[in-house]
């Protein structure tokens, strides 16, 4: 079969596909490697540690979209330098699809396992629990490695797997260590016997002062007690206990976007910087 391949389809396909509109113009070895090229791309942006700072997360993305969108346009040059080409055996709709379909099955196992294989998470803030330190509506990153070379600090936003369902991921402070002594009475928290000089903690999301620890307790070896900026809103160590080390799931690194529908993009927020 000869047909002419349409420029704008090959350019649409391959930003929407990475690899399609290569495989739609007859590129079989480009609709391999280009996909390829994006994982790596990838992994080298998380394994060199760069898209842990603001500055080199924000040249990553300019990075990776100019190579996205670069993409779509050399697939589009080979459509309208080809003219009419006689059709490979591959280039045909249910292929297509099978590709589309492959690619999303690929794309959605890398997602799901990229903090094993390229160390770091994303996440949105849907709750006020850590406000005013992080926001509803905060995206961020988080490296999952940090602590494989390092024990947590007090004083580190964390994310872990919550203890009493590992399903779900919670991002809270770390206030004591193991071995530490913890008490809180009349909204202040006490370590080791010493009154905790808490900047991040707004008076006006402390004033319930509710569930006090009246007596010191010991933080067990390998575990935590963390809580939330906002004390008053904040579900933490103070309702179901302390965190295994084994449950930390890595460190937020900065904001990297925030928006919330009443206020749009807050600018103001993005690039700033934890731990």
């Amino acid at each position: 079969m000869i047909k002419k391949r349409n420029l704008f389809l090959a350019g649409i396909f391959n930003f929407y596909s990475p690899g399609l509109g290569f495989l739609y113009v007859g590129k079989l070895t480009y609709a391999i490697v280009f996909p390829l090229l994006l994982v790596l791309f990838l992994g080298v942006s998380s394994w060199s540690g760069l898209i842990f700072e603001p500055t080199g997360f924000a040249v990553l993305v300019t990075l990776g979209l100019a190579l996205w969108i670069s993409g779509a346009v050399i697939a589009s040059y080979t459509a309208y330098r080809q003219g009419e080409v006689k059709l490979a055996r591959f280039q045909r709709w249910y292929i297509y699809i099978g590709f589309i379909v492959l690619s999303s099955i690929m794309g959605g196992i890398l997602m799901e396992n990229r903090s094993a294989m390229f160390g770091y998470e994303a996440f949105r803030l849907p709750s006020g629990s850590m406000m005013d330190t992080l926001m509803p509506g905060d995206f961020v990153i988080s490296d999952t490695r940090k602590y494989r070379k390092q024990s947590p600090n007090r004083g580190e936003l964390v994310v872990f797997l919550h203890p009493k369902d590992p399903a779900d991921k919670y991002l809270k402070r770390i206030i004591g260590v193991p071995g530490d002594y913890v008490e809180i009475q009349n909204g202040k928290v006490s370590i080791n016997g010493e009154v905790l000089d808490e900047e991040y903690v707004k008076d006006r999301y402390n004033q319930k002062q509710s569930l006090e620890i009246s007596e010191s307790v010991r933080i067990p070896d390998n575990a935590y007690f963390v809580l939330g900026d906002n004390r008053d809103n904040s579900n933490d160590s103070r309702y179901w206990g302390f965190v295994p080390a084994d449950n930390i799931a890595g460190s937020v690194e900065h904001i990297w976007f925030s928006y919330v529908p009443e206020y749009g993009i807050r600018s103001e927020r993005i690039g700033l910087v934890f731990n």
